[in-house]
């Protein structure tokens, strides 16, 4: 739970605004988004979740970065 919490902070850089009901909204997105990749066995171990989507990324989708952070290319995501 505090791994999601952090994750929904460093998306949206702030935790300032959101209401009880739209931080259980995001919780339960990202809850259900992390089940879907834990179920998916189709899924390389090379793909990571996107930085802004926070949905996998296909190696052939990957955007260039001169850090480890992931990102669509520009139109995928």
């Amino acid at each position: 739970m505090t791994n999601i919490l952090q994750q929904i902070k460093t998306a949206r850089t702030t935790m300032a605004g959101l209401t009880m009901e739209e931080l259980i909204q995001l919780v339960a997105a990202r809850l259900a988004e992390h089940e879907r990749v834990a179920a998916s066995t189709q899924a390389p171990a090379t793909c990571k979740l996107c930085l802004m989507c926070q949905k996998l990324v296909q190696p052939s989708e990957l955007h260039p970065m001169a850090c480890t952070h992931v990102l669509h290319k520009e139109g995928n995501g």
